[in-house]
């Protein structure tokens, strides 16, 4: 270093100070690196984190999001990255997980209830129950929830929905 040049060719004081100035300069850029023990647990978090566990729009709006956040964040820990990096990457890491990536939630009591009502014979019930009831329509919806692996809301509506749509169903006397 050229401190250390100085100091081996016997450099005048000047040269001296101006080489010390130099290395005090270059050691105040160095930063710490930071502690990657929280970020490498986020990390695993999110690498076992399946698809199928969320509903499939966030899926398609966040998953990418997630893998790229995975990438950066493993790439911040090998370039020994200062502690506020790499706690904004455990961060940013925890935000899709818990709160853009939406879970999604079990349809199996929904599936059940479609199976019930697809079970029903329109002849069994008076034309104007049957198509008060709207029961093709609410079953749609509730197929569609169960397709998009839906969020808790969104099958105890469906669910809701088609109970009322089966009490609105006359029996034919």
């Amino acid at each position: 270093t050229a401190a250390k040049a100085a100091l081996e060719k016997k450099e005048s004081q000047e040269a001296i100070d101006a080489a010390d100035k130099a290395l005090t300069d270059a050691m105040a850029k160095l930063v710490e690196a930071g502690d990657p023990t929280e970020l490498k647990a986020k990390i695993e978090e999110a690498k076992v984190a399946k698809e199928a566990d969320y509903t499939v729009a966030t899926v398609q709006r966040r998953w990418q999001e997630l893998q790229d956040a995975i990438t950066k964040s493993e790439t911040d820990i090998e370039n020994r990255e200062k502690q506020l990096t790499l706690a904004q990457d455990a961060g940013n890491l925890d935000s899709i997980l818990n709160s853009y990536l939406i879970k999604a939630y079990d349809s199996t009591e929904l599936k059940q209830k479609v199976e019930e009502a697809q079970a029903l014979k329109e002849e069994d019930y008076t034309a104007e129950s049957w198509k008060a009831a709207g029961l093709e329509k609410i079953l749609k919806i509730a197929q569609d929830a169960i397709d998009g692996r839906e969020n808790k809301e969104n099958i105890k509506g469906a669910i809701n929905s088609l109970d009322t749509a089966m009490d609105k169903l006359v029996p034919v006397s």
